[in-house]
């Protein structure tokens, strides 16, 4: 897999588009401890609609959900925006750990449901569809040529 962490920063946004191309998958993260709005969630759900996979499952992550200032209004309007976009929803905390993985376990089990069945597994190949990098020691250098 590969997993780009965009920042939400407006100064990276022309490269994001890059990187949504072929995205399989998109966890967008919204901070539990700030007011939001729908506007919020639709720009970013928008952005990787536009540029990633038709085929790309979005999962909504409230985060700091370990901190006490979490917004009850937040936490329901992405619940809520979660429900009515058919998007799995999951709080997390970076700071215990707490459902990390699972925002991850999330995201790749989407991708396998919406995986299309005619394709090729890649998985069963070495692994460079991945993000694994091939072996490419002295012994087994690969060569352009050869």
């Amino acid at each position: 897999m590969n997993i780009w962490d965009t920042a939400g920063q407006e100064k990276y946004r022309a490269i994001n588009r890059n990187l949504y191309l072929g995205a399989q998958g998109a966890l967008l993260c919204f901070d539990l401890t700030r007011k939001l709005v729908n506007d919020d969630i639709d720009l970013w759900r928008k952005e990787v609609q536009e540029h990633a996979s038709s085929k790309c499952c979005i999962v909504i992550v409230g985060t700091k959900a370990d901190k006490e200032e979490v917004l009850p209004e937040t936490r329901a309007l992405l619940e809520a925006y979660s429900k009515m976009n058919g998007f799995q929803f999951v709080e997390t905390s970076s700071k215990t750990g707490s459902n990390v993985q699972e925002a991850f376990k999330i995201a790749v089990s989407e991708i396998l449901l919406t995986k299309d069945p005619k394709k090729p597994d890649r998985a069963a190949g070495n692994g460079e569809g991945f993000g694994l990098v091939p072996d490419v020691s002295k012994n087994n250098r690969r060569n352009c040529c050869s």
